[in-house]
Parts: C-alpha cells; structure tokens; sequence
C-alpha cells in the first residue's frame, strides 16, 4: 500500500515539530540550571567586569591575534555552555570572522545575544564591533521579577 505524499509529509514534519520543541524545552531547563549556582553567577559577573576592562583596549584596525589575546582571557574561566562559539564565513576573497565576547548577563535562565558583543574581522582585522553591524541582536533576555 502507497502511502499519499501529502499524508506523509505531514508525519514528518509533526515529528520534527515535536522533536524540536522537545529541545526548547531542554535548551530552557540547561540555561535555568546555568545560572542556579553561586559560583556560576560569580564567574559571570567577574567575566563581564574583566571583558569591560579590556575592551578598552581595543582599537579598530587592531590584528586578531592581539585583540584575542586581550579579550580571550576574560572568558576563560567560564562554563563553555556560558560563552559562544565564533562564526567564519568568506564574503568574495575576503575571510569574514566574528567572535562573540559575554559583555554582559541577565539572571533570567536564557543565554541570549545582548548577553554578548560581536567582534567582527575582515581578513585577519578587526573591522567592527557590535550588534549594529550585524542588523540586531536576535534574542534579548527579560529581567526575573
């Protein structure tokens, strides 16, 4: 017996449907443990604090290796669920990469976009930072009342 392609197109995109919001609801419950611990919430506070001071150093047109090695360090100490990963992408001939730096945290659960600055590279430069360049953040965190 053949199935209808529109019968079982259905199927599956329900499954997915509810495989992913299986995954939202995990996402949530990992980012309110994030931030249950005391040591969690001191770690992210020191880092804010660290990355605020060195960002001062940071000038436009600054190599990437000495930006990092400025801001890297800032991060270091905190959970690797707590920071992003960078994204690389080549625009023409140039190597466009943009890495993400925890300038701030809201105590809400969520590890959102404004709890992060972007710093954007083009071939080895930096070349912008913040969200601006990048049209907005996507997610914001709400303040726990």
């Amino acid at each position: 017996m053949r199935r209808k392609p529109v019968a079982f197109l259905s199927t599956v995109l329900l499954g997915c449907t509810v495989l992913l919001e299986g995954c939202v609801i995990g996402a949530a419950m990992v980012g309110a443990k994030v931030y249950s611990d005391h040591e969690t919430r001191k770690s992210l506070t020191q880092a804010v604090q660290d990355y605020r001071e060195a960002a001062a150093a940071v000038e436009l047109g600054d190599p990437k290796e000495e930006v990092l090695a400025l801001l890297e360090p800032t991060q270091s100490h905190l959970k690797s669920a707590l920071r992003r990963e960078p994204h690389r992408y080549r625009r023409g001939s140039s190597q466009i990469e943009i890495y993400y730096f925890r300038s701030g945290w809201v105590e809400d659960g969520l590890i959102t976009d404004d709890e992060f600055t972007p710093y954007i590279f083009k071939d080895g430069r930096l070349v912008n930072v913040g969200w601006r360049t990048l049209t907005g953040p996507r997610t914001w965190g709400r303040p726990v009342q």
